[in-house]
């Protein structure tokens, strides 16, 4: 049997999944550059609503990376998102921690090299070259925003008038 390695790592991530993947040298860790493949980075709370809306809807679930410390899920998506849509997105977005990420950002992916289960892992392992649509992932992070809105306002508890 075969020794996972960054590098055979890697290697499977471009050959299999058509990640344009690279290693770190330094670190031994795995990266992706957005460019061909986009990403949208989302607070879990927020992403495990947008997977469930997602997985409700059968548009793919994933790609999903999570960074356990800092509490976020990164959704790997195609990259068709037009600049117009995510400018006039970003300002709900921005509100709520989510991020479609800029190209040339690095986002790191599960590496044999890691520090642990708390460092990256897969919430959705590639199940191959597939990728959900942008506009679709953008979609379910509206739908998932104004639920938890809905709910912040339905919840709150009425208050009484104070007796005179």
């Amino acid at each position: 049997m075969t020794a996972d390695t960054a590098r055979s790592r890697c290697l499977f991530y471009r050959n299999t999944l058509y990640l344009p993947a690279t290693v770190d040298p330094a670190t031994g860790g795995i990266n992706v550059r957005v460019g061909l493949v986009w990403a949208v980075e989302i607070p879990s709370h927020i992403g495990q609503l947008v997977k469930i809306d997602l997985d409700r809807r059968r548009q793919g679930g994933g790609p999903i990376v999570c960074n356990p410390r800092r509490a976020v899920w990164t959704f790997l998506i195609r990259s068709e998102v037009p600049a117009a849509v995510a400018a006039r997105e970003a300002p709900l977005l921005n509100g709520h921690r989510v991020a479609i990420l800029a190209p040339g950002t690095q986002v790191p992916l599960p590496s044999p090299q890691g520090r642990g289960v708390f460092y990256r892992g897969w919430i959705t392992a590639p199940p191959g070259p597939y990728r959900p649509s942008g506009l679709v992932v953008l979609g379910s992070v509206r739908a998932a925003l104004s639920a938890m809105n809905q709910n912040a306002t339905t919840t709150r508890i009425p208050r009484i008038p104070a007796r005179a």
